[in-house]
């Protein structure tokens, strides 16, 4: 998805952004899960609330029942936008829910849920919600049971859930690039400075770069590559709350930039 992450074990965090998936909470008490989800902005994926479902902890993040529905059964065919908004420049998009996502999981929400998308059938009929917000804090990606989920990566939905973040956590909302699922980016605190690496696995040559997530910070940054170090200058634009890397980043190549 293009956000910056760490994996870690829960140790009772707070006001933090954290992502859950699988058969983790089965490792927590009910009260440290409770905690979890009250004190953080989370993004869970299909896995995660099936299985908050099967241990009777469903409410907590907003699901009366969820249905596991295969991907190849042809009932969730697309994925469409339906909060009115924008995502990679396509209003109304649409993304797969069938190719490479894993199985669909079939949500009946209750309480303070917020949907953004629908999951439909090849003939346009609903099938279930899709991406939904919970309490303004919870992020679900109702997708799992599988080893592969290339298509979760579709333009769209990684700028539909780097919104949500950017919204539900404000200023704690991780550092992620726009529109670059082969671009591994890694943020690091170093005191009185900041670092991100970025690490480009692709065959494709990117001109620039969008930044999100960076909060404030000084107009003094480095660039460090194979290139050599230099300062950015006007390199580095502030466009909105995005910051814009124009010297991009070229194929298999990695670079450094830190901030004073």
């Amino acid at each position: 998805m293009g956000i910056a992450h760490t994996f870690r074990e829960w140790s009772g965090q707070n006001q933090s952004v954290l992502a859950i998936s699988g058969q983790y909470c089965r490792g927590l008490q009910e009260a440290e899960i409770r905690e979890l989800l009250s004190k953080n902005v989370v993004l869970l994926n299909g896995d995660a609330v099936s299985t908050l479902v099967q241990m009777g902890l469903g409410p907590l993040v907003g699901v009366k029942r969820a249905d596991w529905l295969a991907s190849d059964s042809g009932v969730p065919s697309y994925e469409q936008v339906t909060d009115g908004c924008t995502y990679a420049g396509l209003r109304e998009g649409r993304l797969t829910a069938q190719a490479l996502t894993g199985d669909y999981l079939k949500i009946e929400h209750t309480g303070d849920v917020s949907v953004h998308t629908e999951v439909r059938n090849p003939s346009g009929e609903t099938t279930g919600p899709g991406m939904a917000v919970v309490g303004k804090r919870l992020v679900l990606l109702p997708y799992g049971r599988s080893t592969g989920y290339l298509g979760l990566r579709h333009p769209v939905r990684q700028a539909l859930v780097q919104s949500l973040l950017s919204d539900l956590a404000r200023e704690r909302c991780p550092v992620f690039l726009e529109n670059t699922a082969n671009i591994a980016v890694y943020a690091y605190d170093l005191g009185e400075r900041r670092a991100l690496l970025l690490a480009n696995a692709s065959n494709d040559d990117y001109d620039e770069l969008r930044i999100g997530g960076i909060g404030s910070i000084t107009e003094n940054a480095m660039e460090i590559s194979s290139e050599g170090t230099r300062a950015l200058g006007r390199d580095l634009q502030h466009e909105g709350n995005r910051l814009v890397l124009k010297t991009g980043l070229r194929r298999f190549a990695v670079k450094a930039l830190v901030f004073d």
